[in-house]
């Protein structure tokens, strides 16, 4: 994906493994659901599906949010912040998330995939995230969701 040069090798790595467990819970779900016509389904259009699919991401290696609150923390947190503006699954909200794992886990690379990109809420935790960076020497990437093109972008490293 465009600015996927800029990770770190640890960033690209664990990327690669959620997305590997990202894509095995969705087989999970399409089997268990018995989904024959797999294009006809949206399911990080639908929170209730995105919920589905979620609970079954094995989060053995990082800390998920969303995820099962507690349990071990990780160097790496990756965070779907899929919700539209305002919402309880978007960027601003999800943010109150991060900065509880980050005081709890003390995360060195944390990646935020999110289609709720505004630069508004960005600039109201920028300070907070360059913070965070240069206090814990710490990686914080942000990459932006597109919907209709199913794509990834960087929007912040």
């Amino acid at each position: 994906f465009p600015g996927s040069s800029k990770l770190s090798d640890e960033a690209n790595k664990g990327l690669s493994t959620f997305s590997k467990d990202l894509e095995e819970a969705y087989h999970r779900y399409i089997s268990r659901n018995n989904i024959l016509d797999v294009g006809s389904i949206d399911v990080y259009g639908s929170p209730k599906k995105r919920g589905k699919i979620n609970s079954n991401v094995a989060a053995g290696s990082y800390n998920y949010i969303p995820g099962t609150p507690g349990g071990k923390c990780h160097s790496l947190l990756i965070v779907e912040a899929l919700g539209t503006s305002g919402s309880a699954d978007g960027f601003n909200a999800r943010m109150l998330d991060v900065v509880n794992c980050w005081f709890k886990c003390k995360n060195k690379i944390t990646i935020i995939v999110t289609k709720d990109w505004t630069q508004k809420h960005f600039n109201l935790w920028l300070r907070i995230i360059e913070t965070y960076k240069s206090t814990r020497s710490a990686e914080v990437y942000i990459l932006e969701y597109t919907e209709h093109t199913k794509s990834l972008n960087l929007k912040y490293s």
